[in-house]
């Protein structure tokens, strides 16, 4: 069975930006073109908040379109760690997206939910 990314209901919010599900279950090797910081994004709900945004283009993968990413710090920590601890020698560099879950505290149910998030590992050689 093919996977819909655009069939998920967190494709209802931001468009814009890389998320788990585009993934469709697989890695995807991807070289990073430019890195932004103190982009202004919309939440859910309306609220504004800047974060760091990283532009990528496939290598290898199963992304049909791939997005921008929003850094989250264990991304950028990954990345640092594959890279470098300096965002403005990443250009060209290499990584491998991989979909994931992570707990988070869901502020409506008021517990810790698992939830779908994109991870970062270098290449293997």
């Amino acid at each position: 069975m093919e996977f819909d990314a655009t069939d998920h209901y967190e494709a209802l919010f931001n468009r814009n930006y890389l998320r788990w599900f585009h993934l469709q279950g697989q890695p995807s090797l991807c070289e990073i073109t430019k890195v932004e910081k103190d982009v202004e994004l919309t939440l859910k709900g309306g609220a504004k908040t800047k974060k760091p945004v990283v532009h990528l283009k496939q290598v290898k993968g199963h992304v049909e379109e791939v997005k921008p990413l929003v850094l989250n710090v264990t991304n950028g920590n990954a990345i640092a760690q594959i890279l470098g601890a300096r965002p403005s020698k990443w250009t060209g560099g290499k990584i491998v997206l991989y979909p994931d879950t992570t707990k988070m505290f869901d502020a409506d149910e008021k517990k810790m939910v698992e939830v779908g998030c994109i991870r970062i590992r270098a290449p293997k050689n």
